[in-house]
């Protein structure tokens, strides 16, 4: 498929940043699934967390907001301290449902919208193109400011589909283990974190459904397509 157009993002995101963002979003889907996916959050990041770290699980460390303290101390250890909750919440939610899809969809959605919102654009970004390439160019531009941006390349195609290249994921950590235990989405898929938060981006700018897939797997390199239904 032809190319029309590429931009790349060679950011380098914020670990506290990225870490908060992610704690929020566990927060906001944590009102859907209720209490037990926040607790299932916690119990999850904490194993992934002292695996990463190479120390005994802390004492008296059990609570989310607890687990969260935990992890953000720890962020001069290891800065990717964000993929021990991203890892709690695609295990506990195939654990809840079966596989990833619904709730991933969900967290994506708030955490993007939520990023846009504290950017002061909100207003005047969602709804101004339904173009997906362009609006992955305009919400890139104001994730490039926040330092909450993924180094990304980005090509618009011929067939009016978007290609998302990951040139460094961040989120690497995460889905390695995930797709080592087997954690995939409803319909079988490898989820990709960096896909469905372009997903997220693209649906929230443009206000029209889209999907995504995975065409290429090799983190931290891995590709994959935003495609209208």
């Amino acid at each position: 498929m032809g190319v029309v157009e590429e931009r790349e993002f060679r950011c380098v995101p914020d670990s506290l940043l990225t870490f908060l963002t992610a704690k929020e979003t566990v927060e906001e889907v944590s009102q859907v699934f209720g209490p037990v996916f926040k607790n299932m959050v916690a119990r999850y990041a904490l194993e992934f967390e002292v695996e990463k770290l190479g120390c005994e699980k802390p004492e008296g460390v059990e609570t989310f907001e607890e687990v969260s303290d935990f992890i953000a101390k720890n962020l001069d250890k290891y800065p990717n301290g964000f993929c021990a909750l991203i890892y709690g919440m695609l295990k506990a939610e195939r654990l809840l449902q079966g596989g990833t899809g619904a709730g991933a969809r969900s967290a994506a959605i708030d955490a993007i919208r939520n990023v846009i919102k504290k950017s002061g654009l909100l207003d005047e970004i969602v709804g101004s193109t339904k173009d997906p390439y362009e609006a992955m160019l305009k919400a890139g531009e104001i994730y490039e400011k926040l330092n909450v941006e993924s180094p990304i390349k980005v090509r618009k195609l011929a067939d009016g589909s978007v290609e998302v290249m990951t040139l460094d994921c961040p989120y690497t950590d995460a889905c390695t283990l995930a797709v080592k235990e087997g954690i995939r989405r409803v319909i079988g898929n490898v989820e990709c974190v960096e896909l469905i938060l372009d997903w997220a981006t693209v649906e929230i700018v443009t206000e029209k459904k889209y999907d995504y897939s995975l065409e290429h797997y090799d983190p931290p390199k891995c590709s994959g397509k935003l495609f209208k239904l």
